[in-house]
């Protein structure tokens, strides 16, 4: 006989096997192989069978939970038949080493999902030294209430993550995570707290640019999403006033969706009139199926690299060039009248001789 058993936790059930050679010059009958131990719960401990033949064998599983932590003694006791009805029994016993049981089992909590669509997804990580069963997870808020899941066994050293729907009342809800298993022949519970925050889709603008290209001033940034839920329909437009209208090529510019915590870069015209100090644009956008309207003022003084002229426009040369215009065009008119003159005299002069 040869008795095997799998590494055993006090109160968490184990198997093992015994493996029966005959080494008999005939085949034995009737066999009947039967574990047991000291301190030790027999699950499965009887195992039967018609015969071995001659050199043959055979393998017997048993089952057992250890109801302490220590050394125990397992007796695996074999009776057969030979001959002429000849019963004959041997036994054999082995000490195992059960280790104590140890609870040790985390949840890592992450928010996921946007807009009405939120959810928590926990992963339950399984540190002990015995596999989970019958695990529960669950999550309870005063703002918030959340589906309830059934997970099957979570083998010793593994994790398995699971989606908690939630429906909430408030953008935060402070929650309590709590899975309930069964570890051995012992009920637990491990807890975890997490925050789940709803913060809609908000577009803010940043990155704010303004040159001055002739008669128009260009504005360009970026429509950045500061919320934790998408933006759809973002459509950034020069707000038409007394002093500032929109302007081609873009009197507005079509955004489109801007995701959470990202951008996108937009381009603006505007023409002003009058001591104009800032620009106002337009944010329209849709949030969760609502309609959202924002305005922003452009400053063209303070803002870095606002106002910004080309060189063409700028002051130091373009409108001392243009001043000057009119005087170029009227000393060319006048060097044209001297030079028809000139040459008027000449061929009268011409003329005068050949008479």
């Amino acid at each position: 006989m040869d008795l095997t058993a799998n590494d055993s936790v006090a109160g968490v059930e184990s198997t093992g096997e015994v493996t029966v050679a005959n080494g008999l010059d005939s085949q034995i009958t009737n066999v009947e192989i039967v574990v047991e131990g000291d301190d030790i719960e027999m699950t499965q401990s009887r195992t039967v069978a018609s015969s071995i033949s001659q050199n043959g064998s055979m393998t017997a599983p048993f089952r057992f939970r250890p109801e302490s932590s220590g050394e125990h003694k397992l007796t695996t006791t074999v009776s057969y038949t030979v001959g002429d009805d000849i019963t004959r029994t041997t036994t054999q016993t082995k000490v195992i080493d059960s280790d104590p049981l140890r609870n040790s089992v985390e949840l890592d909590t992450t928010a996921v999902g946007s807009g009405t669509d939120r959810a928590l997804r926990v992963a339950v990580s399984n540190g002990a030294n015995a596999p989970l069963s019958d695990v529960t997870v669950n999550a309870t808020s005063a703002n918030a209430s959340f589906q309830r899941v059934l997970l099957e066994n979570i083998s010793t050293s593994t994790t398995q993550e699971v989606r908690l729907n939630a429906t909430t009342d408030e953008p935060r809800a402070d929650v309590t995570v709590t899975a309930e298993y069964e570890l051995g022949t012992e009920t637990e519970r491990t807890t975890a707290e997490t925050t789940l925050r709803s913060v809609p889709g908000t577009i803010d603008l940043t990155g704010l640019d303004v040159i001055r290209q002739g008669g128009r001033l260009q504005i360009s940034g970026s429509a950045s999403n500061v919320g934790s839920t998408d933006a759809d329909s973002v459509l950034v437009s020069v707000a038409d006033t007394e002093n500032v209208t929109p302007a081609t090529p873009n009197r507005d510019y079509f955004v489109g969706t801007v995701p959470a915590s990202d951008f996108v870069s937009f381009d603006v015209y505007a023409r002003t009139e009058g001591n104009v100090t800032s620009v106002p644009l337009e944010v329209t956008c849709l949030v969760d199926d609502t309609r959202k309207r924002q305005t922003f003022d452009v400053n063209l003084d303070r803002m870095g690299g606002s106002a910004q002229q080309s060189e063409q426009d700028s002051d130091n040369g373009g409108g001392d060039q243009n001043s000057m215009l009119p005087v170029f065009i009227a000393g060319g008119l006048a060097l044209l009248v001297v030079v028809g003159v000139l040459v008027r005299r000449y061929r009268s002069g011409d003329d005068e001789i050949e008479v």
